[in-house]
């Protein structure tokens, strides 16, 4: 048998199982709690933003914002971000201009990938967690994020964290 065939076709059903859980409320800026309101003032214009979702599942409230900004009467910025009940950034993504990325980084990918065309750019933070353990006391470490995605983190000879994510 191919496990990892069947445990992908598990790991499928169970998310869309889980998404069809999900509850989304359309509501207005005033509505959100003090907490989200102030993380978004921080980063988005009140006037700018284009819609707001409330988001329960399975007992778990989250927040979804997104925005257009006019730029100079013709570009638009779209922002979209996901904050926690408590005030804390799960995910932000921003579109932002080719020359945001870091030089070295472009240098890489334009080795790599020297006819690319960039279409868009968008900066994405996302906040995450480090868990350490053991299963059958092999050394562990899983990087978990918000949305629930796992991934498991090579173990060095020390049983700390090799991080290239």
């Amino acid at each position: 048998m191919n496990y990892k065939k069947y445990g992908l076709i598990m790991f499928s059903l169970i998310s869309i199982v889980a998404l069809a859980a999900e509850e989304r409320t359309e509501i207005e800026f005033n509505a959100l709690p003090e907490a989200v309101r102030n993380t978004v003032s921080r980063i988005i214009e009140q006037k700018d933003i284009t819609s707001i979702a409330r988001i329960a599942d399975d007992g778990y409230v989250k927040f979804e914002i997104k925005s257009t900004k006019t730029v100079n009467n013709k570009d638009f910025i779209e922002t979209d971000m996901i904050v926690a009940a408590d005030g804390e950034m799960m995910k932000m993504a921003k579109e932002a201009p080719l020359f945001d990325i870091p030089f070295p980084v472009m240098t890489q990918v334009n080795r790599r990938y020297p006819n690319l065309k960039v279409d868009e750019v968008e900066i994405v933070k996302t906040r995450y967690f480090l868990l350490t353990g053991k299963i059958d006391g092999r050394p562990v470490n899983l990087k978990i994020n918000d949305d629930g995605e796992i991934q498991e983190i090579p173990v060095d000879q020390g049983n700390k964290a090799i991080l290239s994510h």
